[in-house]
């Protein structure tokens, strides 16, 4: 069966709105790695510009060796290799004539790594394609001050000359995550695109019709459809993209702690007559604040043990179904502390 390569996804459209930091969230399947690739490696062939593929973790590089399989036909007479760290390519040229020297095309870095690189330069770098900056719940988790760890790396290759552009790619997981949450940005449903920071920012809602025709054909399309896992793979719904249990805080709540985790403080309040927990952006500025871990530790904080009563009592009323929160953002932040401690 031929197959419609135009329901696969095109970036041509978010490079022609000239942002720095690129968004492009969308379906499984539908070709937003595969594109990064090809358009880099087309824009290697006629400028000799590089890019680097960066992953969070090593071991999401355990397969790079077939980097460049589903790409190397479109590219007729040249050839390509991964060796160690980085991607190769040459001109394929006649037997009877002496192989072309193989260059460097690409860089495959880890952010968890890439600290230890603050000294390494690349002068001929003007892409990096970040892969999966958004998890998935599962056996890989974000960095310590992840966001910090980017920028520090994306100042390594960059050093403030503007010339490095970044393509960030990702599967409709969750709307908070900390790219979106720490830059501040809120893309919203049937929105393609999103420009912020003055045009130094896009977002764009990956979404194909002819996709999600084409899937709603195959057998295995019809068997998830109706399920949350079409919604998230073809769908492009995020999992947290819903209102459960946010509420704004009562009026007869009253103030109970303030913690501190991941850099991000939120109020506890209780409202005892309905036995309710709010979890809120807000608390008294001069209240006394718990931080969770050493990182999160200040001058004129307290630090909290994870069998606290404190913590203990909120985990109580949360498997009761009577804890609510005032945003999306402060749910998912408080289900990190909950993974953190291990409720």
């Amino acid at each position: 069966m031929a197959v419609d390569n135009s329901m696969y996804y095109d970036a041509h459209e978010i490079m022609t709105r000239n942002a720095m930091f690129n968004f492009v969230v969308g379906g499984r399947g539908t070709g937003k790695t595969y594109d990064f690739k090809y358009k880099r490696i087309k824009h290697y062939i006629k400028t000799g510009k590089q890019f680097i593929y960066l992953r969070r973790y090593k071991s999401e590089f355990e397969d790079k060796a077939e980097f460049f399989a589903d790409v190397v036909d479109r590219f007729e007479g040249y050839e390509f290799k991964v060796e160690g760290m980085k991607g190769y390519i040459r001109k394929v040229l006649p037997e009877d004539q002496k192989p072309e020297k193989w260059s460097v095309l690409c860089f495959f870095v880890t952010l968890a790594n890439a600290l230890t690189k603050k000294s390494v330069p690349y002068p001929d770098v003007d892409w990096i394609g970040f892969d999966e900056f958004i998890i998935d719940k599962g056996n890989l988790h974000y960095m310590a001050n992840e966001i910090k760890a980017f920028q520090d790396f994306y100042n390594t290759v960059d050093r403030f000359q503007d010339r490095v552009r970044v393509m960030f790619m990702a599967n409709a997981v969750a709307l908070t995550n900390p790219y979106f949450i720490g830059f501040n940005l809120k893309p919203r449903k049937n929105q393609r695109f999103l420009m912020a920071h003055k045009g130094y920012m896009c977002v764009e809602m990956v979404e194909s019709a002819k996709f999600k025709a084409h899937v709603d054909k195959t057998r295995f399309g019809q068997m998830i459809m109706g399920t949350s896992y079409y919604d998230y793979a073809v769908g492009n719904s995020f999992h947290d993209d819903n209102d459960k249990f946010i509420a704004k805080k009562s009026e007869d709540a009253r103030f109970y702690f303030a913690l501190r985790f991941d850099n991000k403080i939120v109020g506890i309040w209780v409202d005892y007559s309905e036995g309710i927990y709010y979890v809120c952006n807000r608390y008294p500025k001069d209240c006394v604040v718990y931080a969770l871990t050493k990182s999160d530790m200040q001058p004129n904080l307290l630090m909290i043990e994870k069998s606290s009563v404190l913590l203990k009592s909120v985990k109580k009323l949360y498997m009761q179904g009577s804890v609510y929160f005032d945003s999306i953002q402060t749910r998912e932040f408080f289900n990190n502390v909950f993974d953190y401690l291990g409720f």
